[in-house]
């Protein structure tokens, strides 16, 4: 149980644009509280929380297991009162593209310490 609470779940804006990812424990707790409505990837229906909690996991689902009943665990969630869209800019600096590149040298795959790279050594 505690495995499938990890797992990720993909949360929409109320138009329907990717705005984070996050826990299927925190995704439930958004639902109960009705903030959130689970999208169902087959036919893209919402369902609230007494509504999922009827739905019966199919034989190769992922599900929470309750005192009373299974629940399926939501891949896909959209909240119902957040339009705005995360901004997605990065500043780049010199130290950002050394830790992307694990601080590994792309020409003899060394790591060589910070001291010792340049920006030649990583583009």
């Amino acid at each position: 149980m505690e495995k499938s609470l990890q797992q990720p779940t993909l949360i929409l804006n109320r138009n329907w644009q990717p705005v984070n990812v996050t826990t299927v424990a925190r995704a439930l707790t958004m639902l109960w509280s009705s903030k959130a409505r689970v999208v169902d990837p087959d036919d893209y229906q919402l369902y609230d929380w007494h509504e999922w909690s009827q739905l019966a996991p199919g034989q190769h689902q992922a599900c929470v297991r309750a005192v009373r009943f299974q629940l399926r665990v939501p891949e896909v969630m959209t909240v119902t009162n957040y339009g705005h869209v995360p901004s997605g800019s990065v500043a780049f600096s010199r130290r950002k593209i050394f830790k992307r590149d694990h601080f590994t040298c792309q020409y003899c795959h060394c790591q060589p310490g910070l001291g010792e790279l340049s920006i030649d050594h990583v583009i």
